[in-house]
């Protein structure tokens, strides 16, 4: 699989996952809480924070912490 794979939903608040089989740079366009921007790794369960290289808030570009799958997850 090389793609990646992206969920949004707005209960009870707005959320995003983004899958990313092979590490590397997610770039989104959303409204989120830069605070509540996280790399989940599935593999052990951690969260790690995420810091937004974007130009705003609404302009998101974070690279995965390694070359492994990871979800970044994206809170409103």
């Amino acid at each position: 699989i090389g793609g990646r794979l992206a969920l949004h939903g707005d209960e009870p608040k707005p959320w995003t996952l983004v899958w990313v089989p092979f590490g590397g740079e997610v770039r989104l366009t959303a409204r989120f809480d830069p605070s509540r921007l996280a790399w989940h790794d599935p593999r052990t369960g951690e969260q790690l924070p995420a810091e937004n290289l974007g130009p705003s808030d609404r302009r998101i570009r974070v690279h995965a912490p390694d070359d492994l799958d990871w979800v970044l997850c994206l809170d409103a």
